[in-house]
């Protein structure tokens, strides 16, 4: 390999007592990677380099320092590789380094109180005016007193000594470099130092447990000069303690139900113990115990639960009851009343007649809820039957049949059901069994009805079922009176005749046919729906007895007789 090709491009911009010098890499490595770059300033010879490798594979400008200001510079850049180093690059542009000045302001100054003393912390400046910065200087006001400069000084932190205990004071902080000393930052916050007792915690909240309470503080902005190592909590009464490095801090061995109220102080590292803090109260508690002596009386799809008294409430009043049943799970609750004092009985409703149930209560105070009590006896809830539902009615001569479906029987046996008409007259011939299909009689025949069916247990009788169809009972149809039978056109005979009595259902239409004397040889059928009706098909010059008969929604009644008459 050779040396490298030269960088190009290379300008350069002022900055203050130094220059930034930029360049871009030869085209030519010489056949091995470019290993440094060197910038070197004319006059003087001063250079800044930058090694290539892997850690810092890419270039970046090159800063030369120490250069003096007002003379103007130019510079030149080599690379150097595996080889050696390439000749120098065309020379930069001119520029002229600016002087030093003053530092910045430090910013963002904290100062937290000390016994006669305060710690200032804050952030360096962001220009060092271009020299390095021998001493920070904090300042008191009031005061003027300021950080010791024979200690290090050039680092945040800085102590400023000699305050008076109780005055408030703040503090700026102002940057020296070899120039000079820079403006003064922004007053700091306002601390008071103190004798070196710690100020009073602020006391929170006190939250009860089962003969505990923990109590929450707040740290006191006074340290009183050093670290607090401790905090100490003390109940009244009883003066039972905690202590511990932070809050909440958990007193202990207390008695439930009895009101407490609670101080908190803070130590620090010299001893110093504050004052109490304000106090805050609880009153430590826990859980129930579960309700004893559950007893059950059952109702119409529900129980009256009652339970006596417990054996502790836990030191916090009760605010509710839960009765729980089994099967089902279903809950209700229930309060003390302000009037009786008394929380039981509780029903609970929505249970199955028929079926089984126990029951369990649970106390519930501010704590929780207890245990489960031992289970009642068992308890069937019953009432009266479910109505039950009628699938149809069906008319008949003065009569009519009614089917239907059982409903629930409310716990207890279907003793018989009972079926009622609408208007009334009927009388159900089966009332008092347990069929489904009762008949009803006594109706009169022509009247429009509807049947209602109730179910009867031991405990009384159902609401009754919704209404049936209507049906209307009816007969057959009387027989036609023929008034008389006279010749028609040849072969036919023309049969008159008066309405008969329809029955109870309206005639919907008559027949007529003619037979022989002696019978043997019948005509066809004629139907019609009102008189005359004209027989056909007959034998001319022949005897024939003819007969009608009408026909209602129950069906055809007897024929009435004519008189015998010869066909023409």
């Amino acid at each position: 390999g050779t040396v490298a090709g030269v960088p190009t491009g290379v300008t350069a911009s002022a900055g203050i007592l130094q220059a930034t010098v930029s360049f871009s890499a030869p085209a030519n490595t010489g056949g091995s990677a470019i290993t440094l770059y060197t910038a070197t300033s004319s006059p003087g010879g001063l250079t800044a380099t930058e090694a290539i490798n892997q850690q810092n594979p890419s270039i970046t400008p090159l800063i030369v320092t120490g250069l003096t200001s007002g003379t103007p510079y130019t510079f030149t850049v080599t690379a150097t590789n595996a080889t050696g180093t390439s000749l120098p690059s065309a020379a930069s542009n001119s520029v002229t380094p600016t002087p030093a000045t003053v530092p910045g302001s430090p910013t963002t100054v904290t100062a937290s109180a000390g016994n006669a003393q305060a710690t200032v912390s804050f952030i360096a400046p962001s220009s060092t005016g271009g020299s390095a910065i021998t001493r920070y200087a904090v300042t008191s006001s009031p005061g003027g007193l300021t950080n010791n400069p024979l200690l290090p000084s050039t680092t945040s932190p800085q102590t400023v000594t000699g305050l008076t205990n109780g005055t408030a004071y703040t503090f700026t902080v102002t940057a020296t470099n070899a120039v000079g000393t820079g403006a003064s930052s922004a007053a700091s916050n306002s601390v008071t130092p103190t004798t070196g007792i710690p100020g009073a915690p602020t006391i929170g909240t006190a939250t009860p447990g089962n003969t505990t309470a923990g109590v929450s503080f707040s740290a006191p902005i006074n340290t009183g000069g050093s670290a607090i190592t401790a905090y100490t909590v003390t109940s009244s009464p009883g003066g039972l303690t905690a202590t511990g490095a932070a809050s909440p801090l958990t007193v202990t061995g207390l008695s439930n139900g009895t009101a407490y109220s609670f101080t908190v102080t803070a130590t620090n590292a010299t001893g110093g113990t504050s004052s109490a803090s304000s106090s805050t109260s609880t009153t430590p508690a826990t859980v129930p115990a579960a309700p004893i002596t559950v007893t059950a009386i059952p109702g119409n799809a529900s129980a009256a639960v009652s339970f006596g008294e417990l054996g502790s409430t836990g030191g916090s009043p009760i605010l509710i009851y839960t009765v729980t049943s089994s099967p089902g799970g279903l809950t209700q609750t229930g309060s003390i009343s302000p009037l009786s004092g008394l929380a039981s009985p509780i029903t609970l409703n929505g249970l199955t007649n028929g079926t089984a149930y126990t029951f369990t209560v649970t106390a519930t105070n501010a704590m929780g809820t207890s245990a489960a009590s031992a289970a009642s006896s068992s308890v069937t809830p019953v009432g009266v039957p479910d109505a039950p539902t009628i699938s149809a009615a069906t008319p008949g001569n003065t009569t009519a049949s009614v089917t239907f479906t059982a409903g629930s029987n409310g716990g207890s046996a279907i003793t018989g059901y009972t079926v009622t008409s609408s208007p009334a007259g009927g009388v159900d011939a089966n009332a008092g069994t347990t069929g489904l299909t009762h008949g009803i009689t006594g109706l009169s025949n022509g009247t429009a009805y509807t049947f209602t069916v109730t179910a009867t247990n031991a405990i009384g009788v159902s609401a009754a079922s919704a209404a049936s169809n209507s049906v209307t009972p009816a007969s057959l149809p009387g027989a036609p009176t023929i008034t008389s039978t006279g010749p028609g056109a040849a072969g036919e005979l023309v049969v008159s005749f008066t309405v008969p009595a329809n029955g109870g259902s309206p005639i919907v239409g008559y027949m007529a046919m003619c037979d022989t004397v002696p019978p043997g040889s019948a005509s066809a059928p004629t139907f019609g729906p009102s008189s005359p009706l004209t027989v056909t098909g007959l034998t001319s010059a022949t005897s024939y007895v003819c007969s009608v008969s009408a026909t209602n929604g129950v069906g055809s009644g007897p024929f009435g007789l004519g008189t015998l008459t010869s066909a023409p």
